[in-house]
C-alpha cells in the first residue's frame, strides 16, 4: 500500500512538473518564434542553393516557424512542395547561380525522387550549374545526383550502383512457435500482402511480379543515368548487374563521377563557378531559408485548382499522422466540390492501401466531384490497392514512370490467438451467447467452415466491386481489368501500357492537365488541402514525447506504445485493399 501511494504521489508530482515545464518551454518558444517570423531573409548576389535532403520527404508541408532552431523534439521532415518550390524559384532568380547537392541517401520513394530530379534538370537547362558532392551515394541518391553537371565523392567514400532488391520478412515460423494460427482470405493470385503471415518464402507469383517491377524501376533509372552521364545504356546495365563499382576508383573509371576529392576542394570549384576568389566565402542558402525570402511564382486568381493530399495507409474516420482517414478526405473532396471558386481538383495520392470500406467512401466522393468539375489523380511513390481505388474514379490518372501502382486485389485476415493465450501466457476465456454464431470471428478460438465461407464470400464480393468500378472508371471491359488485376503490382510505366494509367508525369503535369480540363486559359492559383491547423502540437511535432522523457514519465510512454500496437491490430479488421509496399526501401 505504501509503495502504491508513493508511486501515485510521484505520478501526481510528475504531472505538475510536466505541465510546468510545458508552460515555460512554450513561452520561450513563442518568443523565439515571434522573433524568427519578423526576421527577413535576404538573398545575396552569387548565392548557391544547398540541397542535402537529410530529412524524411513528405508530400506537403507548411512552413514551420521553428525551422530556424535546432530543436531535438522537432521531427525532421521536409515537404516535396518545399523542395520543388525552392528549385523553381532558384531557376528564375538571378541571385542564385547554382545548386550544391550533398545527398547520400533519400528518405522517399522513386517517384518523389523523380519529381525532384526533373526540377533539377530544368534548372540545369537554364545554364546554371549543379555540383554534387557526398561521402557516400546510395543507389537512389546517385540516381538523383546523376543529373548534376559534375559529381564528386570523398576519396575514401562509397557509391552504390548494383541494381535494386526487395527483401521480405516472413512470420510463419514465429506464429508456429507462439501457437498463433493465421487464417487468410484473398482474391488475386498476386495479392502478396498476406504472404508474410502464412509462408516462409516468396510464392512464384510474387517472385514474378516483384522481378518485373524491380527490373522496370531499374531500367528507368539506368536509362536516365545513361542520358545524363553520356554512358552507353547497355554498358551501364553490365556495370550494374556485374557489380563493377566496388570503390571510388571504379566509379571514376566508368565515368559515374568526375573526381574523388575532399569537400574543401569542392569549395574551390564552387568559387571558380561563381567567378570569385578561391578562398572567398560562398553565399550558401538552405531550402527552408530560401523559401522564406518570399519569391512568388504565381499570381492570385479567382480560379483555383485544389490539390488534395492523401498520404499514408487508408483507414476509416479522421486522418492522423501517416494515415489517410476516409472521413477527412471525403470532407475535403466535398468542400472542393461545393466551392465555386475551385474549378478543378488534383487528388495527390501516396498510399499502399488499407481498408476497403474506407477506400469506397472516398471513391464515392471522387465520383460526385467528377460529375461537377474535373478531378485528376496524381500518383506519387505508391498508389496501390486502396490507393488505386481512390484514383480509379478520377477523370484521368497521372503517374510517374517509377510509381508503384495497381495491386487490384482484396484480402481478409483472422488470427486465432486462443492457444497462444492459454499455452504461452496462461490466460483462458469463456462466455455465453444467444445464437450459434453470436461470437462470430471470436479470435480466441478457431473458425468453422461456415464462418470461413462467409468471410471468403465477402472478400470475393469486395473484389467484384473493386474490379467493376475500376472497369467503369477506366472505360474498360471487366475481363480486361481482371487480366491486369488479380492483386498484381505494376510500375507507372507498365500501368500505362496496360490501361491503368492515362499519362506519365508528376504533380505539375497533373495540375496543368486539370487546368486544361477546366478550360482555365486565363490563369489559376493553386491551393493545397487540407489546410494547416495552427495547433500547438502540430507546430511542435514530437514535443509531448520529448517533454515526457525529460521528466521521466516512462509509464506514459509504455501505455502509449501499447495503445499504438492495439490500434495497429484493430486497423486490419474487415476487408483490406493493401499492398504492404514501402517504396522508400526499394533500393
Amino acid at each position: 500500500m505504501i509503495k502504491f501511494l508513493r508511486n501515485l504521489l510521484a505520478t501526481v508530482v510528475g504531472l505538475f512538473i510536466f505541465f510546468g515545464i510545458t508552460f515555460f518551454i512554450l513561452i520561450g518558444i513563442g518568443a523565439a518564434v515571434a522573433t524568427s517570423q519578423n526576421k527577413e531573409v535576404n538573398i545575396k548576389e552569387k548565392s548557391v542553393l544547398i540541397i542535402d535532403l537529410d530529412e524524411e520527404i513528405i508530400e506537403y508541408r507548411e512552413p514551420n516557424p521553428l525551422d530556424d532552431f535546432d530543436l531535438e523534439f522537432i521531427e525532421k521532415k521536409i515537404g516535396l512542395n518545399e523542395i520543388n518550390q525552392a528549385i523553381e524559384n532558384a531557376t528564375i532568380d538571378d541571385k542564385i547561380k547554382g545548386i550544391y547537392l550533398n545527398v547520400s541517401s533519400i528518405k522517399a520513394g522513386y517517384a518523389k525522387t523523380q519529381e525532384i530530379r526533373n526540377k533539377l534538370k530544368l534548372f540545369k537547362e537554364t545554364g546554371k550549374f549543379i555540383i554534387a558532392y557526398s561521402e557516400v551515394y546510395t543507389e537512389k541518391a546517385y540516381y538523383l545526383t546523376s543529373v548534376a553537371n559534375e559529381i564528386y565523392i570523398l576519396p575514401t567514400g562509397d557509391i552504390e550502383l548494383n541494381g535494386l532488391a526487395s527483401n521480405i520478412t516472413y512470420f510463419k515460423g514465429l506464429f508456429r512457435k507462439f501457437d498463433i494460427e493465421p487464417e487468410i482470405f484473398k482474391v488475386g493470385e498476386f495479392k502478396s500482402a498476406i504472404e508474410p503471415f502464412i509462408r516462409e518464402n516468396m510464392s512464384e507469383a510474387n517472385r514474378l511480379q516483384t522481378e518485373a517491377y524491380l527490373n522496370s524501376l531499374n531500367n528507368i533509372q539506368l536509362k536516365n543515368i545513361s542520358s545524363e552521364r553520356n554512358i552507353d545504356f547497355n554498358n551501364l546495365v553490365h556495370i550494374s548487374s556485374e557489380f563493377k563499382i566496388n570503390n571510388v576508383n571504379d566509379a571514376e573509371k566508368y565515368k559515374l563521377i568526375n573526381l574523388a576529392i575532399y569537400e574543401d576542394e569542392v569549395e574551390k570549384i564552387l568559387n571558380l563557378k561563381l567567378r570569385q576568389n578561391k578562398n572567398e566565402k560562398i553565399n550558401k542558402v538552405s531550402i527552408k531559408q530560401y523559401n522564406k525570402s518570399k519569391i512568388a511564382l504565381s499570381q492570385y486568381s479567382e480560379n483555383e485548382i485544389a490539390v488534395i493530399v492523401a498520404e499514408g495507409e487508408i483507414k476509416s474516420g479522421k486522418s492522423s499522422e501517416n494515415t489517410i482517414g476516409s472521413a477527412s478526405i471525403a470532407k475535403q473532396l466535398k468542400k472542393a466540390r461545393l466551392n465555386d471558386k475551385i474549378k478543378a481538383i488534383v487528388l495527390r495520392i501516396n498510399s499502399p492501401g488499407g481498408s476497403a470500406m474506407a477506400s469506397d467512401v472516398m471513391w464515392r466522393e471522387v465520383e460526385k466531384c467528377k460529375a461537377v468539375k474535373p478531378i485528376i489523380a496524381s500518383m506519387s511513390d505508391v498508389a496501390a490497392s486502396g490507393g488505386y481505388y481512390m484514383a480509379m474514379g478520377c477523370n484521368k490518372i497521372v503517374a510517374q514512370p517509377n510509381t508503384i501502382t495497381g495491386s487490384i486485389g482484396v484480402f481478409g485476415m483472422f488470427f486465432n490467438i486462443g492457444d497462444f493465450m492459454k499455452n504461452k501466457i496462461g490466460i483462458t476465456t469463456d462466455g455465453v451467447k444467444t445464437g450459434k454464431y453470436s461470437d462470430f470471428m471470436n479470435n480466441t478460438r478457431g473458425i468453422s467452415d461456415f464462418e470461413r465461407n462467409i468471410i471468403q464470400k465477402q472478400v470475393e464480393k469486395t473484389y467484384e466491386t473493386f474490379t467493376t468500378k475500376a472497369a467503369e472508371g477506366r472505360n474498360m471491359d471487366i475481363e480486361e481489368i481482371k487480366k491486369v488485376a488479380s492483386g498484381r503490382v505494376w510500375t507507372g510505366e507498365q500501368a500505362k501500357e496496360n490501361g491503368l494509367v492515362d499519362e506519365l508525369g508528376g504533380l505539375d503535369y497533373a495540375i496543368k492537365l486539370a487546368a486544361s480540363e477546366a478550360n482555365l486559359n486565363n490563369g489559376y492559383s493553386i491551393e493545397y488541402y487540407p489546410k494547416f491547423e495552427d495547433e500547438l502540437f502540430s507546430i511542435f511535432p514530437g514535443l509531448q514525447s520529448k517533454i515526457k522523457s525529460i521528466i521521466g514519465l516512462s509509464q506514459f510512454s509504455e501505455i502509449e506504445l501499447l495503445k499504438k500496437q492495439v490500434e495497429n491490430l484493430e486497423s486490419y479488421k474487415g476487408i483490406q485493399t493493401n499492398s504492404f509496399i514501402n517504396a522508400n526501401y526499394i533500393e
